[in-house]
């Protein structure tokens, strides 16, 4: 059973960075935007090209199928064909989307959140709640994009590595802070064997919290799940594109 009213720990929000860390912090703000540029350009080519010529074929083999009356079989080949095209033309939008969430620009954090978790849940490998309080529609490009990351990171380790059946994705609005929470029932892990700092989901949620000026706690135990909580000045200004 997910808890959703787990005990709030305040975060220390960390020191503003020292001279000797503006040079490693600029770098992962450069990493950062190249990796986000990358997956926006790969996206477009894949909803402006290839999604494209996916309908084309489509269309020439409902063609192709209409030109031919016998036999049955053919017919039911060419049928199947187009089946699997249609198919594979869906697993590119899928796919394209989740590279470059085009909600988050235009319909705004909640509604980019909201539509992952139903995406994750309609996979049918994990149950995922969603649910939000206060208003979330003036948020800054960087503080939405950081978020949206981090929950599309959080449900990926619940399908992939946690073993869990259902999870839970909370955003909170409250003042100048916005919270996101992911939880899980899955199998958890030892908070001490290191996995966090070796794992590169883990990694790169602590990396885009910290240039953006947030706080993450991750509490994890065997067997009990896992919780990951994010905390974010709404009104910090970053260099993230």
């Amino acid at each position: 059973m997910i808890q959703l009213n787990r005990p709030y720990r305040p975060f220390i929000m960390p020191d503003p960075p020292r001279e000797r860390d503006a040079v490693p912090r600029d770098i992962s703000i450069r990493l950062i935007n190249a990796q986000e540029e990358e997956r926006s350009r790969i996206a477009r080519e894949l909803h402006d090209d290839v999604s494209q010529k996916m309908a084309l074929l489509s269309l020439e083999l409902e063609q192709l199928r209409q030109m031919v009356e016998e036999p049955k079989d053919l017919r039911k080949h060419f049928k199947n064909v187009q089946d699997r095209v249609l198919e594979i033309s869906t697993d590119i939008h899928r796919l394209s989307h989740k590279l470059h969430p085009s909600k988050l620009d235009h319909l705004g954090l909640a509604a980019a959140v909201k539509g992952l978790c139903r995406d994750f849940d309609a996979a049918g490998k994990l149950r995922v709640e969603f649910h939000q309080e206060g208003d979330l529609s003036k948020l800054g490009k960087d503080v939405k994009l950081c978020v949206f990351r981090i929950a599309q990171e959080a449900l990926r380790n619940c399908t992939c590595h946690s073993s869990a059946g259902s999870a839970c994705v909370v955003l909170v609005k409250s003042g100048n802070e916005l919270r996101l929470s992911v939880s899980d029932d899955g199998q958890g892990f030892d908070m001490r064997s290191g996995a966090i700092r070796r794992g590169l989901g883990f990694t790169s949620m602590r990396e885009r919290v910290r240039i953006i000026g947030g706080c993450i706690a991750i509490r994890s135990k065997p067997g009990h799940g896992t919780f990951i909580e994010v905390s974010i000045p709404v009104g910090y200004k970053s260099n993230i594109n």
